[in-house]
């Protein structure tokens, strides 16, 4: 660990750790008897939870991510559903005008970003009538890759889709791109599960193992458990207490991909318990070296949890805001000088 002398004074350099930011959302105001979107973004590390600059408009069910060494959020819905980005700019501690814009109006995209790629999928927007029927919604059918400031399509979805989830992979050899669950007809949810090898794009999305459970608006994380590589479902609704765990790889870089009337496909396994419901998106990323669960919980929630090996455990920390249907971001604690985090 660096150490730097100033006039006789130590001052010792903490090491940068992933923190979770969590992003917008709603509540239920029990006062009013309606929701509330928030503006608020709070940032979680080991140790507290520090508010930072909050989003120009109350925002909830957008997408965000890492792009450079900025955060990117698109979409979501207040009043109308949105197609405007904002840009978080760390060092300056502030949000401003994107001139990255959705080809669409849309809310409740599955979204996927690491370092290196940002990915939204489907998504919907209001046509009409009273919401309760297919017909009175758009669903979008669009795999979107962010380049250069632009939202180039990739593929078609396998059908058009919302309230689904993202997650790529890197194992046996091949990054792959998952779609899982979400829902093209009101309140009805997916258990259908596909891949994309994104280095054989124009081979489409491969049918995999279905999931145990049908979900929407579940958490979905690569991680690793017990050294088995492999694909984290959490939440969702309906049944949001319980995840749901794909192993992919072993340990020793094996494939777990052996099952199947084919003998290449990966097998489902019922995981743990979460430590409450958490329905309505939970926001999901790492807190240090563990993965996070934040809100999501009935009506919006303020708790967090953490995976620790295969259970999940409840953190004294807590938001100051309740949400549901928010964004989380893994982003490095560097970035916020003034939190205890």
């Amino acid at each position: 660990m660096l150490i730097i002398c100033i006039l006789g004074l130590s001052l010792r350099a903490v090491a940068s750790i992933d923190v979770l930011m969590v992003i917008g959302g709603q509540f239920f105001n029990a006062t009013s008897r309606h929701h509330q979107p928030v503006s608020s973004v709070e940032v979680i590390g080991p140790n507290d939870v520090c508010q930072v600059a909050s989003l120009p408009m109350p925002l909830y069910g957008m997408v965000a991510g890492m792009v450079g060494d900025k955060i990117l959020v698109c979409g979501g819905f207040y009043y109308v559903y949105r197609e405007n980005c904002y840009e978080y700019i760390p060092s300056r501690g502030v949000w401003v005008d994107s001139t990255v814009r959705l080809p669409n109006p849309a809310a409740f995209m599955a979204s996927h970003n690491n370092k290196e790629d940002f990915y939204i999928a489907g998504g919907r927007n209001y046509r009409s009538g009273d919401g309760r029927n297919p017909e009175d919604w758009f669903y979008w059918k669009d795999l979107l890759k962010l380049e250069n400031g632009i939202w180039n399509k990739v593929a078609d979805l396998p059908e058009p889709l919302s309230d689904a989830c993202l997650v790529t992979t890197n194992t046996g050899g091949k990054k792959r791109l998952w779609l899982l669950g979400g829902s093209n007809y009101p309140q009805r949810y997916k258990s259908d599960v596909y891949a994309l090898d994104l280095e054989a794009i124009s081979e489409g999305w491969k049918k995999m193992a279905n999931s145990p459970d049908p979900r929407m608006w579940q958490a979905c994380a690569f991680t690793e458990i017990d050294g088995i590589h492999g694909i984290l479902v959490a939440g969702g609704y309906y049944n949001g207490v319980s995840s749901m765990w794909l192993p992919l790889q072993n340990r020793y870089g094996l494939t777990l991909e052996t099952f199947g009337r084919t003998g290449d496909q990966p097998q489902w396994e019922w995981l743990s318990s979460l430590t409450m419901n958490r329905k309505w998106v939970a926001a999901v990323g790492r807190v240090g070296g563990n993965l996070a669960l934040a809100g999501g919980g009935d009506y919006g929630d303020n708790t967090v949890e953490m995976l620790s090996g295969r259970s999940f455990v409840r953190s004294k920390l807590k938001m100051e805001f309740k949400r549901e249907f928010s964004a989380g971001v893994t982003v490095p604690s560097e970035w916020f000088p003034n939190c205890r985090l």
